[in-house]
């Protein structure tokens, strides 16, 4: 009877090897079919447009035409000063690397708006809000330049939303349909703000419509909605203020009895507190605990981190600091249950009725006839029993 071989412990241990790596490769190849599939799947969605917008403002609207159908991305965050903004090396391989590139132009983005009109018509498509713009809407600021500051009129960015869904329906044709549908509902949305807002400024006692920021950003602002406005900064923070500005302002706020002056969220506050500290040396009582969003938004997911949002923020502060009562206005935009004003400071909202409640979405519109230029109806929110702040329910 032939013996049976008896392997030796050198070939156990060549053949657990063996085993060891056939488990390991087999491990391998799988995970190679899996990643494979992830990156066909990452692929995938690479295949969309990828567009990089330099403002918050921007890369919002933005986000608001395409919806899905690209991928946006926003190079300047909350509290960015576009003004002074140096684009890091990450940045500029995001410039280079995206297929489309929203700014706004009129010189608002420094030297990086000369960059992008260069490469104009190179493998990044480059469109400059402010350049589709008809002249005549636009405003002159110092060394015959326009003011950039063009999404303070809320008609006028309504007018730019018009533009960019006309410039992304070539550049996506496939989803044209779908970008000029977004586009009528966010003029639409923002229609209702522009009226909303002009009448939360009409509550403003009309002397008292001065305002006073940290620079020049609201011209297009104080133009639409009837508002005198100074900043001690020109229409560019890249220069500081010279003495004279500074008592030019306080010489204003003590002859006309100003009650308030704005800080920025995106602008030093150095300027504003020696304005306030020269009033109130001359005996004048000034409140400054106020905080305005000009050139960014809020943080992601706050209240004011869409364009609406901010200027709702905007609109309610100015009225509420010069004595107006934005929260009698009616609305015609839907808003979240609580809309808390996050970036204004809490002293402030302790001396306005608007922080003592929610505001609370009416079915009654604003009156179809009330344009700006005209007499506007206030009426005061009526609440139903169970939308009622808790403070009034029983």
């Amino acid at each position: 009877m032939p013996r049976k071989p008896v392997s030796s412990p050198s070939s156990r241990l060549v053949a657990a090897i063996l085993l060891t790596l056939m488990m390991f490769w087999a491990a391998l190849l799988l995970g190679g079919c899996g990643n494979s599939a992830a990156n066909s799947t990452s692929n995938s969605e690479d295949a969309r447009p990828r567009i990089v917008a330099t403002t918050g403002m921007i890369g919002d609207m933005v986000s608001e035409l395409v919806g899905q159908d690209a991928r946006v991305e926003t190079i300047m965050g909350p509290g960015v000063d576009p003004h002074l903004f140096q684009p890091s090396r990450s940045v500029s391989v995001k410039l280079r690397n995206a297929d489309v590139v929203v700014y706004n132009g009129l010189h608002l983005e420094g030297r990086l708006s000369d960059v992008l009109a260069a490469r104009s018509g190179g493998t990044t498509r480059t469109i400059s809000l402010g350049e589709m713009l008809p002249e005549d809407r636009l405003l002159h600021a110092d060394a015959g330049v326009h003011d950039p500051h063009i999404w303070m009129d809320v008609s006028l960015w309504s007018e730019a939303v018009g533009h960019l869904a006309d410039e992304l329906s070539t550049i996506m044709p496939e989803q044209s349909d779908a970008i000029r549908q977004r586009a009528d509902a966010y003029q639409a949305k923002l229609a209702a703000l522009d009226r909303w807002g002009a009448a939360a400024i009409e509550t403003i006692p009309t002397s008292q419509r001065i305002l006073i920021t940290a620079h020049d950003a609201f011209r297009y602002f104080g133009k639409r909605y009837g508002v005198e406005v100074h900043g001690v900064q020109g229409v560019s923070t890249i220069s500081d203020a010279a003495i004279q500005d500074v008592n030019r302002l306080v010489d204003l706020i003590t002859v006309r009895q100003v009650p308030a002056v704005f800080f920025e969220s995106s602008v030093s506050p150095r300027q504003v507190k020696a304005i306030v500290e020269g009033a109130r040396s001359r005996g004048q009582s000034v409140s400054s605990d106020w905080e305005l969003l000009s050139d960014s938004m809020g943080a992601e997911n706050s209240p004011t981190g869409t364009y609406v949002g901010m200027m709702r923020h905007n609109f309610t502060t100015i009225a509420t600091a010069l004595g107006g009562s934005p929260d009698m206005v009616v609305q015609e935009i839907k808003l979240p249950r609580t809309f808390q004003q996050s970036a204004v400071r809490q002293s402030a909202f302790q001396q306005s009725a608007f922080q003592q409640h929610a505001v609370q979405q009416s079915e009654t519109p604003i009156a179809p006839d009330v344009t700006l230029g005209r007499p506007i109806r206030v009426q005061p929110i009526r609440f139903e029993q169970n939308d009622a702040p808790e403070s009034q329910q029983s």
